[in-house]
């Protein structure tokens, strides 16, 4: 081969590679950690504890309905006073005081 042919050659190889440039790598996204939850720490629950939670409620729903039950019979009262007043007004009405 010919010099003049050689360096041409030798030109093109070195413009191929010239051209042929490194890549770039691609950053790998990092991944977020998802947050762990905290587990809640299964407790044993003291008997006693329990007994007194359950009597509370108990207790409370107790004075509920003994509330309701005063009040109904606060209502059948005043009405059973209310028609005594009108019953005594009516005869007193009727029958003169002598």
């Amino acid at each position: 081969m010919l010099p003049t042919r050689r360096r041409k050659e030798e030109e093109e190889e070195k413009k191929k590679k010239k051209k042929k440039k490194k890549k770039k790598k691609k950053k790998k996204k990092k991944k977020k950690k998802k947050k762990k939850k905290k587990k809640k720490k299964k407790r044993m629950i003291i008997w006693n504890t329990f007994i007194a939670i359950t009597q509370k409620k108990k207790e409370r729903k107790n004075e509920e309905v003994v509330t309701k039950k005063e009040e109904k019979e606060e209502e059948k009262q005043e009405e059973e006073r209310e028609t005594r007043r009108g019953k005594v007004a009516r005869a007193s009405e009727h029958v003169p005081y002598n």
